[in-house]
């Protein structure tokens, strides 16, 4: 099949959907998504009965048989199955149970014959069998001799909920300037449109730090954000603002007896048209997909209170490639780059109520994305490659279970937390200046402080719900604001 001409692409690009209109892919999309979120939420809450049995089996191992007797309780259910391994039973008071001391058998007056007194005052033999009946102490939990006992790794004493995340992208627009033998005065405004920047994706980027535990873990999960106001469209060739709705799915599968995991995450968002109409409107609610993110997590080092992790995440270029047509020219950029994202993550459990975790990524264009222009009277032609910047993210959670009832065959716990992200740009962006076209970005800077407030809910036989809701503070900023909706199960 040939190349299509440069009269056929600016006739296709011509052809974009006009804004606020639907494709019917988008339409179908939306009808699944719908259904499957309601769905995910249903199974989460639904105790399915073998499961059920295998988690209270697993978390009473030391009572003997699968009840949950008045006033003893299993350790509460964690997503990770290697934080509790065979726990022993505790008080719902989180301490053992104190019994009043008894008196030694020696303290008590010999009965002589004569004596006429009452039985029950008489103290037991030292020999005689304890009371059937009276209820025993529950021990006080010792995560390291457990663990020890059963050689698995020893794990926090109270394991910490996913991290959730923030972030969009850099929020960043460029100026795009085609000159030379490309020079069009409709192209955008009086021949210069502002669009998203090249080095981004209509659907975003995709952190570490979104729905993250440093503990390796069997799970699937279904992420939803909703972005408002993100500063990525383009009216009339000027800036303009888009709200992104975007649905990420994915899976972790551990391996190497659960120290490390490997974890496949695909983002697909009702976002702008990737073909950008630099000189009119562009649908602002077009389906896309998005890039497919790979990581690969071990765990470095694990104890009672501390979990140390490591890793690195590969964004591959899956989604569309941007073009932006005006007048009778039209700019490609083909999505060809490549990330690399190694990271270091913590998980802090100082007692069994409160946790925190600590996530450091690098974000790093490992190649860059081409650009081409065309028009009618001349043919595409390479102008560079243009590479995003280097970017550093820090990320800080802090929370406590508020709610623990692992009896319940509903939800079994739950948390809330408080969470702190920064997004900061550690070197320049690229530019394109060539004799044929000017790419210039926004700004040079990008810096954004992201405040996250959560709760999630725990079910019974791993079924996890958690509602998020961050605000961005300071001049740089990805959208106005952002509300999140994580859904998993854990196996």
């Amino acid at each position: 099949m040939k190349n299509p001409s440069t009269q056929e692409r600016l006739a296709i690009a011509a052809m974009l959907p006009a804004a606020g209109r639907d494709t019917r892919l988008g339409d179908l999309t939306r009808r699944m998504f719908i259904p499957l979120c309601m769905g995910v939420v249903f199974l989460s809450a639904l105790p399915v009965q073998a499961q059920l049995r295998f988690s209270q089996g697993a978390r009473q191992g030391a009572l003997g048989d699968r009840s949950c007797p008045s006033g003893v309780c299993p350790l509460p259910y964690r997503p990770y199955p290697h934080s509790y391994p065979a726990p022993p039973t505790y008080s719902p008071q989180r301490r053992p149970i104190e019994r009043a001391p008894q008196p030694p058998a020696d303290d008590a007056e010999p009965r002589t014959d004569g004596d006429a007194g009452d039985d029950a005052a008489r103290p037991p033999a030292p020999d005689a069998a304890p009371d059937a009946t009276a209820p025993t102490p529950a021990p006080t939990p010792d995560f390291a001799s457990v663990s020890g006992a059963t050689g698995t790794p020893s794990a926090p004493a109270s394991a910490s909920p996913n991290m959730i995340g923030d972030f969009f992208g850099v929020g960043r627009q460029a100026a795009v300037t085609p000159r030379g033998i490309f020079t069009d005065s409709s192209f955008g405004d009086t021949g210069t449109a502002t669009v998203i920047d090249p080095t981004e994706s209509t659907t975003g980027r995709i952190k570490q730090a979104e729905n993250y535990n440093p503990l390796p873990a069997d799970r699937v999960f279904l992420d939803y954000s909703a972005y408002q106001n993100v500063p990525i469209g383009t009216l009339n060739g000027n800036p303009a603002d888009v709200d992104v709705q975007r649905f990420t799915t994915g899976f972790e599968r551990t391996f190497l007896d659960g120290m490390m995991s490997l974890e496949l995450r695909m983002p697909v968002a009702f976002t702008l048209n990737s073909s950008v109409n630099a000189s009119g409107a562009t649908d602002p609610d077009h389906f896309e997909p998005g890039n497919l993110n790979v990581g690969l997590k071990t765990l470095l080092y694990e104890d009672s209170r501390l979990a140390v992790a490591a890793g690195l995440g590969v964004r591959t270029p899956t989604a569309d490639d941007l073009r932006f047509a005006g007048g009778n020219t039209l700019v490609e950029v083909e999505n060809q780059s490549v990330h690399l994202l190694p990271f270091l993550g913590m998980l802090l459990t100082p007692d069994q109520t409160f946790f925190g975790q600590i996530l450091v990524q690098v974000d790093v264009d490992a190649g860059g994305n081409p650009i081409y222009i065309s028009s009618t009277a001349n043919p595409r032609t390479f102008q560079g490659d243009i590479e995003d910047q280097t970017f550093l993210y820090t990320s800080v959670t802090t929370g406590a279970w508020l709610y623990d009832d692992p009896c319940s065959r509903g939800v079994t716990s739950v948390a809330g937390t408080f969470e702190v992200h920064n997004s900061t740009s550690i070197s320049n962006p690229d530019t394109i200046a060539s004799d044929s076209l000017l790419v210039t970005p926004g700004q040079t800077d990008f810096q954004s402080t992201t405040l996250v407030a959560g709760l999630h809910l725990l079910y019974a036989g791993g079924g996890q719900v958690t509602f998020g809701y961050g605000v961005p503070i300071g001049e740089d900023r990805f959208a106005d604001s952002e509300f999140r909706m994580l859904l998993g199960r854990t196996y």
